[in-house]
Order: C-alpha cells, then structure tokens, then sequence
C-alpha cells in the first residue's frame, strides 16, 4: 500500500502545479477553449506522469506501471485488529491501518454521493414532463434552476427564455458533463486534496465562459443577455456533475463578457506547459542522474523561452 500512497500522493502534486500555473497565468485569458483543454490534460497528465519512469529504455528495467502493480500483489493481507498475546489474548489496533481506514471510508462516502447525484437526476427525468429539440431532451421541472446533464437539458416549468437554452444546449453540445464527470471521481478519488475542489470550480466556470461566448455572437446582444442574466440570477448550490445557468459565479462571467479578448499574441504563454509537463515527468524518475541532467536543461530552455517571449512582447510594444 506503500506505493499507491506515493502515487496518490505524486497524483495530488501534479494537480497542484497544474493548477498553480492556470491560476497564475492561464485564469485571466480568453481563451477559454484552450483553458479547458488545458484544465482536462492536466488532470488526465496527473495520473499518467506518476508511472511513466525512463529506466523503461533499459532492456533490464520492468515497466514503472508493472513496478506500481507487482509490490501490491504480493503485500501481505492487513488487519485492523492484531493479536498481541496469545496467551492473554489481548490484542492492539493496527496504527498502520487507520490511513488506510480513513482513505477509503472518505473515498466510499464521496462515491455513494456521486452516485445517489446520478440517480436523482434519472429519476427528475423519468417523472418529469418531456419535450424534444433535435437530440437534445428537454425537461420541465419544479426547480429553480436551469441545468444540463449529458443530452438532457432541465429547465423550470416557467422558464422560456430563449437564451437560457440556447445557453444549456451549448453545455449539452461541447460535452461539458463529459469534464464534469472525470474531474468528480478525481475529486472522490483524491477527497483529502482541497485543490481538487478548486479545480473543479475552475473548469466548471470555463464552461460557463464557453456558453455565455457561444449565445454573445456581437456586441449588440450583451445588453440583452446581461439583462436577462441579471433579471434572473439566483444564489443556489451547484451540483458537481451538472452545468447550472444561475451559479455563484455569475459576477466573474459578466466580467469576462464585457471583458476586451486577450491579443492572439499570449498565446505563446501556453509553450510554458510543455517544459513544465517534462519537468514533472523527470523529477519522477527513477534515473536520478539522468533526471538532474534534463531538470537543469529544461531549466535553461525554460529560462530561455521566457527571455525570447519578453522580448517578443516588448517589440509589439513599441511598434
């Protein structure tokens, strides 16, 4: 078990860093398609990087995923309770055991939460009144707030403003749910990491950003959606595997659309994530000597990347 908690425990570092290079740099941009592929990669990168080991390009070497695997085999069974004395029979709690216990009692909680989640939405729409638009399911119902989930949008009984479900189909037709999914069994599987919940957040308001750009297609209905945001809003708790049209965030969404696009030109800040993946990768390797050589290289080609992209700037700058 040793070895899953320093994967977890890798997994939780990578997360963090992915997500302090989005607060630091990425949050700001408008580029919210990019923003969201980068948000998904790097949760899917976090639990690839940890495995990946370059011993794999010496014949003798096991694979990292093997080594991860095999110890985990053969480990012996564990047990909470552990007989001290045989003669007395007194027995003592197994301290190796409470990480364990406590681990996997949050990880079962979260996953019945997540699951009773799903099921209640299944059950909304089963004793819901239903109508059809292309393949989308529409779905009237007693709740306050509009929300989409997989091809069902959920609307309230009174709700018809067209912009609101042109907003929710827009959630339906990018696949938000598809993110929202994922990074929730990343949030059961890594409950103890308060990053995660930031993380989340983060990517589920670049959905919204991708929603609210899809309806703006000029200046001239910002007026008119910003009203019927306005008119409407709701303070209520989001769900986490669901996309709701009034949500907490509603003050950073009107900022970015009235907010002027960010200039093709920083666009060059996402070459900052490629050094920063092979940094990752190589600080978990196996090859300390290795590692240490391609750390300080990417150190300086880093270093570099960001003289040339300053550089760059200042030139624009001046023209």
């Amino acid at each position: 078990m040793a070895i899953y908690w320093c994967y977890i425990l890798k997994v939780s570092v990578c997360i963090i860093v992915f997500y302090a290079f989005y607060i630091l740099v990425l949050r700001n941009c408008t580029f919210f398609l990019l923003n969201r592929l980068y948000l998904l990669l790097g949760l899917i990168l976090s639990f690839i990087l940890p495995v990946l080991n370059f011993s794999i390009f010496k014949s003798q070497s096991n694979s990292a995923l093997s080594n991860v695997i095999q110890p985990l085999l053969i480990e012996p069974e564990y047990e909470f309770f552990q007989p001290q004395n045989l003669s007395n029979h007194v027995t003592t709690i197994n301290y190796s055991m409470i990480l364990p216990v406590i681990y996997f009692t949050g990880v079962s909680i979260l996953f019945f939460k997540l699951l009773f989640s799903i099921i209640r939405i299944i059950r909304i729409s089963n004793h819901s009144e239903t109508c059809q638009i292309g393949s989308k399911k529409i779905i009237k119902m007693d709740s306050i707030s509009p929300f989409s989930f997989f091809n069902m949008i959920f609307l309230p009984k009174h709700e018809n403003h067209q912009m609101i479900i042109e907003h929710e189909i827009t959630h339906v037709k990018q696949f938000h749910w598809v993110d929202l999914v994922l990074v929730e069994i990343v949030s059961v599987l890594l409950w103890f990491n308060p990053f995660v919940i930031f993380y989340k957040k983060s990517l589920k308001l670049q959905h919204e950003y991708l929603a609210d750009t899809s309806i703006i297609k000029d200046r001239n209905q910002i007026e008119s959606y910003l009203n019927c945001m306005l008119k409407q809003v709701q303070v209520v708790s989001c769900n986490g595997i669901i996309s709701q049209f009034y949500c907490k965030t509603i003050k950073k969404r009107i900022v970015m659309i009235t907010k002027n696009k960010t200039s093709n030109k920083y666009l060059g800040v996402y070459l900052f994530v490629l050094p920063l993946v092979c940094f990752m990768l190589f600080a978990f390797s196996s090859n300390k000597g290795f590692a240490q050589k391609i750390r300080f290289n990417l150190l300086l080609k880093w270093l570099k990347i960001a003289q040339i992209n300053l550089q760059f700037i200042r030139l624009t700058k001046r023209k």
